[in-house]
């Protein structure tokens, strides 16, 4: 992200909201040396301050003095005497019901719904575009303006050409690796080549300025094959090394949940496979096939699944993030689970008592009613939640039963939702 910002200098660079964690999460561990680099290497790239969503932390932005642009989820920012923007950190059914105050001419929008950035649409039918640039700092939004002082009443232009021709540009690269595949002959050199003159003719249109007051907006995949920063590189290395000793340092004055006298304390699957053979195989192949990213920003298929929950923590580094290791593992900061993060032992994965709670008193005994048979979808949607997920709705429950359901696990349901 540093290394695209700087391409950009003289820009007004702002951070959208929900800067730092959800407050809802088990954040006891407070990793101030991860907020001090995160807020220091924004303030260095001359971050212009952050909005403050529901979800951020006052003490902690103030504490490292981030300045806070607005509050309740609101940012107005004036960017030119006749150039108004407000950012907005707030839910699809409050932006709906906003209230702008006058001479708004953008809106950008922080809390949209998924990773990846949506078309920009407008407001309403005369209101101003609406911007995304995704979440989680995976795209760096640029909104770039034209003839700003030429500015009437009317909202402004969105200059879409550049764009258009990216999505031509895809289209006809489609189409060329289509025809690639197929046997080799005259017809289809031929059909390759007009549609790489296609391309290069694509390539050297240039745009003429619009007339009148205009933007152009693109947002840029932060990609894992650009540069590092070099300087932040090295703090964040720096930070990487000595994050065990730290988290460890933490946690030894941690408190963990005490287990109540006959309460269940968690055991691992394995323990159930004693009884629940045909159900613990089950889990180990009830994996599916996931769109995902490779190092370089390439769309990808990747293998996921409960019993690889762990795994993608370890692609991504996060076994020591106190925010993530709880949907990732069984019991954690739970009576009779774990609460210290290199402690996690056999609880890797999402296993049965993940869903079904503690189960050493149902595994002493078989009592059923020593184990919670249903699983609510309350439950489920305690960790796939926006923005792990695309949208509230892209998460239909009985769907995803249909995935871990089958042989020794439910699988009289499974055959009732297939009909």
């Amino acid at each position: 992200m540093a290394t695209v910002v700087k391409e950009y200098p003289g820009a007004t660079f702002v951070d959208a909201g929900d800067l730092l964690f959800d407050p809802k999460q088990n954040n006891t561990c407070i990793d101030r040396d991860k907020i001090g680099l995160l807020i220091s290497t924004l303030k260095n790239l001359g971050v212009t301050g952050t909005v403050l969503s529901p979800f951020d932390n006052l003490e902690l932005l103030s504490q490292n003095q981030m300045p806070v642009l607005g509050s309740e989820g609101l940012a107005y920012l004036q960017l030119a005497p006749n150039l108004k923007i407000l950012i907005v950190q707030l839910p699809k059914e409050q932006l709906d019901k906003l209230e702008l105050l006058p001479g708004v001419d953008l809106i950008i929008w922080g809390q949209a719904p998924g990773d990846a950035p949506l078309p920009p649409f407008k407001l309403n039918s005369s209101g101003p575009y609406v911007l995304t640039a995704g979440s989680q700092g995976q795209y760096l939004g640029v909104v770039e303006f034209d003839n700003i002082a030429s500015k009437t009443n009317r909202p402004l232009k969105l200059d879409t050409r550049e764009q258009d021709r990216e999505r031509q540009r895809e289209l006809i690269q489609a189409r060329i690796n289509a025809l690639k595949t197929r046997p080799s002959n005259n017809f289809l050199a031929s059909r390759i080549q007009l549609a790489q003159e296609e391309l290069a003719r694509l390539d050297a249109q240039i745009d003429e300025p619009l007339e009148g007051a205009n933007m152009r907006f693109k947002t840029i995949a932060i990609k894992r094959d650009i540069k590092p920063d070099p300087q932040i590189a090295e703090q964040l290395k720096a930070y990487e090394k000595k994050l065990p000793q730290r988290l460890a340092a933490c946690e030894s004055s941690l408190k963990c949940p005490k287990l109540k006298p006959g309460a269940a304390s968690y055991v691992g699957a394995e323990t159930c496979k004693t009884c629940h053979a045909a159900a613990y195989e089950f889990w180990q192949k009830a994996l599916v096939k996931v769109q995902a990213k490779t190092e370089t920003g390439q769309i990808m298929e990747r293998i996921s699944g409960h019993s690889k929950a762990w795994k993608t923590l370890e692609d991504v580094n996060k076994t020591l993030d106190r925010n993530c290791i709880g949907c990732h593992s069984v019991g954690f900061m739970k009576p009779g689970g774990y609460c210290k993060a290199q402690q996690v032992d056999f609880r890797k994965n999402v296993q049965c008592e993940s869903c079904h709670g503690a189960g050493s008193l149902h595994a002493q005994t078989g009592d059923k009613t020593k184990i919670q048979r249903a699983v609510l979808e309350s439950q489920c949607r305690s960790c796939h939640h926006v923005p792990h997920i695309p949208t509230e709705q892209s998460f239909v429950y009985q769907e995803k039963l249909k995935v871990i359901l089958g042989p020794g696990h439910g699988e009289s349901l499974l055959l009732k939702l297939a009909k």
